[in-house]
């Protein structure tokens, strides 16, 4: 019998982790909008991280009108930090905005 390709051992379940910062502060989430059309997370990812933030997941959502990105940064501290530095700077010709939101500004997002 001939022998799968794959020989990975996972379930195919991934367990979402949650990271804890080492200072013991809560996990923030930032929206970046008003993005080009074009934007991708790794562009995000970038962003974030060159305006000093430690990226530990999101997602961005191009059919919001205009398209959006949600970011989740290791720190409230460090999330107004990223947040003062991208709101109002520019990407691809746009002027970008960018905020902490809470969890329920984020599920009417993810779930919009």
């Amino acid at each position: 019998m001939p022998r799968s390709r794959s020989r990975s051992r996972s379930t195919g379940r991934r367990k979402e982790r949650s990271p804890s910062p080492d200072d013991g502060e809560p996990m923030a989430w930032i929206f970046i909008g008003d993005l080009p059309p074009k934007s991708n997370w790794s562009c995000m990812r970038r962003l974030v991280t060159q305006a000093g933030g430690k990226v530990l997941g999101g997602k961005v959502y191009p059919s919001h009108r205009p398209p959006c990105a949600l970011a989740r940064i290791g720190t409230e501290k460090e999330a107004d930090s990223v947040a003062q530095k991208l709101n109002g700077s520019e990407l691809s010709g746009r002027r970008i905005s960018c905020r902490i939101i809470g969890d329920e500004d984020r599920r009417k997002i993810e779930n919009s």
